[in-house]
């Protein structure tokens, strides 16, 4: 017994000892990486201010198919968020700083109180809050440029607040997204809610202040096939977007992804937006080459290794073709085998590297969409957008219609099992004219 547990023990110290061996390894590239993750950092935090002076409200992604306007318009989502979090904890630090005298730790509990147990609005609440700190709501507060009411300020921090901590959400999306600000899915858009004249009849509007409008291609019901329908606004579809930053003061942002640049010409002439046109694929950045290199060159040593082994066992057993000795191979590596588990860790190791790389994509912003496309200088800026990697993949469901399949394969009768494999020749008893499959029921004309 005392030798088992020593064979046990030895066995669980060996592997110990490996383990250790291959995250030194692994550690060493990572030092001689951290100037460039810091140089790829610095990259991000310029995309974020770019975004904040350079861009406007409406933001429309022009790009050609595969080119990654899904996973910039992920990317930006997040830059948005980020921004909308970072102003609104900004207005609320400098309101702390005018109640210098309110305790606000006291004064977080008594909002939620108010808002979860009491069921109160935000301006019953800001009315509460007055009458509690008893705060003269009619006093003004100068900030050597303007005066501000204390009950817009009260009020201010109590919507701050409700929006950071209780709503905590900040995307619309008809495309299901997922949010690594919140880790939070988005909440379900209307677009008929855009169409605020037709909205404000219905009494159905629900499009907050702080939050990130997102508008694929694939669920645009506003489309160029439509854009005749509604020639004099009726809808008040265009209006809003006209008056997009009067509408909700400049806190919004509203994300379009177009592979053509004339939908919203055609639609919204008058329209003014930031044009963001993709000019090469994107590009993972800061990927960790180096260590990725040394975990493959320990991988493909442990499946070489296996190989040969499994390869000369097959020899002695008699397998002379290549082609049995490779299927005894493959299915040997189906089963359990010494260093597994390692090449586990370390598939681990390389997806855990890899998904804090950074997105970079070349682009062009333009003024007009009616300039998109031009190479003239005087028409674009062209800049590089850095964006971690983890905000543009995986966040935004590039299928998100793919239930269609499903029904349509559910509801219909014909199985996959009973169709008939084709003959490699033409079969002599096929007749085309008495083929149901090749009636058209009528007269088909054919353009070429």
């Amino acid at each position: 017994m005392n030798l088992y547990y020593i064979k046990v023990g030895d066995k669980y110290i060996t592997k110990l000892i490996i383990l250790i061996v291959v995250n030194l390894l692994l550690i060493i590239p990572l030092f001689s990486f951290k100037g460039f993750r810091k140089y790829y950092e610095y990259r991000f935090n310029s995309t974020i201010i770019f975004f904040t002076y350079a861009l406007g409200y409406l933001i429309a992604i022009i790009g050609k198919i595969r080119i990654g306007k899904t996973t910039l318009m992920s990317g930006l989502s997040h830059v948005a968020q980020i921004v909308i979090q970072n102003r609104l904890n900004s207005k609320m630090e400098f309101i702390r700083n005018i109640f210098y005298f309110i305790d606000f730790q006291e004064f977080e509990q008594i909002v939620l109180y108010c808002y979860l147990e009491q069921k109160l609005n935000l301006k019953d609440i800001t009315d509460f809050i007055i009458d509690y700190y008893k705060l003269d709501s009619n006093e003004l507060y100068f900030n050597f440029l303007e005066f501000e009411v204390i009950k817009d300020l009260v009020f201010d921090y109590i919507d701050a607040f409700y929006k950071i901590y209780i709503r905590n959400q900040y995307v619309y999306s008809k495309t299901r997204f997922y949010s690594h600000i919140t880790n939070k899915t988005n909440i379900q858009y209307n677009l008929n809610w855009t169409k605020i004249k037709e909205a404000f009849k219905k009494k159905e509007y629900i499009i907050e202040d702080d939050m990130v409008e997102l508008i694929d291609e694939a669920t645009d019901e506003l489309g160029a096939s439509f854009q005749y329908e509604d020639m004099k606004d009726e809808s008040g579809a265009k209006e809003y977007r006209r008056k997009y930053g009067h509408i909700h003061r400049e806190r919004n942002y509203m994300i379009i992804s177009k592979q053509d640049a004339s939908d919203e010409i055609k639609r919204y002439r008058t329209l003014t937006q930031s044009n963001i046109q993709i000019i090469e694929k994107v590009d993972v950045v800061g990927n960790f080459r180096l260590s990725n290199k040394l975990i493959n060159l320990i991988k493909n040593f442990v499946n070489h290794f296996h190989k040969f082994k499994w390869n000369c066992i097959a020899i002695f057993k008699g397998m002379i073709y290549s082609e049995d000795r490779n299927k005894y191979i493959e299915e040997k590596f189906k089963g359990k085998y010494i260093g597994k588990s390692l090449i586990n860790y370390l598939t681990y190791i390389e997806k855990f590297l890899f998904s804090k790389s950074y997105c970079k994509f070349k682009c062009r912003l333009y003024d007009n969409a009616q300039d998109v496309g031009k190479i003239d200088e005087k028409y674009y800026i062209e800049y590089k957008l850095v964006i971690p990697l983890q905000f543009c993949f995986g966040c935004f469901s590039t299928h998100e219609y793919s239930y269609i399949q499903n029904e349509l394969i559910n509801n219909s009768k014909l199985k996959f099992e009973d169709l008939e494999q084709s003959l490699m020749f033409i079969d002599p008893n096929k007749k085309y004219f008495e083929d149901d499959s090749n009636s058209f029921g009528g007269d088909v004309d054919y353009e070429y």
